[in-house]
């Protein structure tokens, strides 16, 4: 009998350009470029990035969470379909390297802190001297320099963002001039990711103080949480720069985090209770029509031993519990009903202890780069060496 021919199958080219290749990381895509000049041209291209992106952010399964004050960003982690902690990797062994922000600043390297994360984009700010845009799945960064400095100033508020009416990717930047203890001015500023410059928005005469380094992007606005009394939100809008405060007197809890969560401003307050046998509270409150302050509607609290670190746009949390970490859909199960997570060093090198956590971002990997919307792939290439510098 003779042997008979066995066709072996072939997909289609269009379902693995639509369906297979945008789920790749990001790493896997660059390698996957030396395929063929066909793919080279595919990965390269606007509307493959643009669908690697969107399906990256639809999953929600990465964060970044930084450790105490003035430390590194400390940790990438990663979850499962379950929700527990696959992976977690410490950025400074397996980024930094090649990231070299000593190429950029003179500095400790520990007074480096994580400003916001949008769509694979991460934002440093360094010592009051420079902001760093980074790709950390393409390792690409940029330093920015700061637009003003005086010999005293305090920082007003800082924050990035991704502004959807414009397409663009924006760092807000307050500086608080405490020369002029009479009448203290903050000076706004603006940098534009598409324009590559700082462009000086306002000056607010005021006392004006807003919640440093934590704040979240939502349409155009920078939001910042409630630190001191009188309790009040901070808004900075990133395209006229505009700058409001909005009174927040619902509850005066310890702190205050914001977020976004399926498309709104969102708040967490937490406090320390003895109450009831309680250790920790956390509501979570969501500004239902952003054109109406008196919106905000209380959508679940996490009670209990369980702390609340982070929502995700995705309405997901980040929970810890002793040396755990989890994350929680609270839409789905009261948090309290919610097992103990995986333990936080479970897919980490030995020897890595559970940190204080002192912030969280969402992140999603993508081909964003920090070097602007107009900057073609060989001048990036070209470019990583190079410091960039940008005043006012």
């Amino acid at each position: 009998m003779k042997n008979k021919t066995v066709a072996i199958p072939v997909l289609p080219e269009h379902l693995i350009v639509e369906q297979i290749l945008p789920r790749l990381p990001v790493k896997s895509l660059i390698r996957f470029k030396s395929v063929s000049r066909n793919w080279l041209s595919i990965i390269c291209s606007d509307d493959f990035q643009k669908l690697h992106l969107k399906i990256s952010s639809s999953c929600q399964t990465q964060a970044i969470i930084h450790k105490s004050f003035f430390a590194f960003p400390s940790f990438l982690i990663s979850f499962d379909k379950c929700n527990n902690v696959k992976e977690c990797v410490e950025l400074k062994d397996s980024y930094y390297p090649a990231f070299s922000l000593s190429k950029y600043c003179s500095g400790h390297p520990y007074s480096c802190n994580v400003v916001g994360s949008s769509n694979g984009l991460v934002c440093l700010y360094y010592d009051y001297s420079c902001f760093i845009l980074w790709n950390p799945a393409t390792n690409q960064s940029q330093k920015v320099n700061v637009p003003y400095r005086i010999s005293n100033t305090f920082l007003g508020g800082v924050g990035f963002g991704y502004v959807s009416s414009i397409d663009d990717y924006r760092i807000g930047f307050m500086l608080g001039d405490n020369e002029h203890h009479n009448n203290p001015k903050v000076r706004v500023y603006v940098f534009s990711w598409r324009a590559q410059k700082w462009i000086t928005m306002a000056t607010v005469d005021d006392e004006f103080y807003c919640g440093g380094e934590n704040s979240v992007v939502v349409d155009d606005t920078l939001y910042f949480p409630p630190v001191a009394l009188p309790l009040r939100i901070g808004a900075l809008n990133l395209v006229s720069g505009q700058v409001k405060l909005f009174p927040w007197d619902v509850f005066q809890y310890r702190t205050f985090q914001v977020s976004r969560m399926k498309g709104c401003l969102s708040l967490c307050d937490t406090s320390y209770s003895n109450k009831d046998g309680y250790k920790y509270v956390s509501n979570v409150w969501m500004l239902k029509q952003p054109d109406k302050w008196d919106s905000w509607e209380k959508l679940f609290s996490v009670r209990g031993d369980m702390y609340l670190h982070h929502f995700f746009e995705t309405g997901k949390c980040l929970v810890s519990r002793e040396e755990q970490l989890k994350l929680i859909d609270p839409y789905e199960i009261a948090p309290e009903q919610y097992e103990i997570g995986t333990t936080f060093c479970q897919g980490s090198r030995k020897g890595v202890e559970f940190p204080v956590i002192r912030q969280t971002w969402s992140y999603v990997e993508s081909f964003i780069s920090p070097f602007g919307a107009f900057t073609s792939s060989e001048d990036e290439d070209n470019s990583r060496e190079r410091v960039e510098s940008s005043n006012v």
